[in-house]
């Protein structure tokens, strides 16, 4: 059929991911509908852990070490929006 179009929304991650893992034949186009942000959940008591975390997170985001493992497991940086 001509002038046929097919589509889907999904999250940046798996949209990115199929044409790899799937083998489907789809690109992204236009910009993001949403963004969603990452987080853990941490008890609110738990401040030392949290702040722990979050000094972790810093590091690794710093040397570079979080976008290595984004990439390998995903196949780009999911920080970025």
């Amino acid at each position: 059929m001509k002038g046929r179009l097919d589509g889907l929304v999904t999250s940046k991650v798996v949209g990115t991911r199929a044409p790899i893992d799937f083998g489907v034949e789809i690109q992204p186009i236009g910009e993001l509908l949403y963004a969603e942000d990452i987080a853990m959940a941490i008890r609110k008591e738990d401040t030392k852990l949290l702040e722990e975390v979050n000094k972790a997170l810093k590091s690794i985001i710093e040397d570079g070490t979080y976008e290595e493992i984004s990439n390998k497991w995903f196949g780009m940086n999911i920080l970025e929006k």
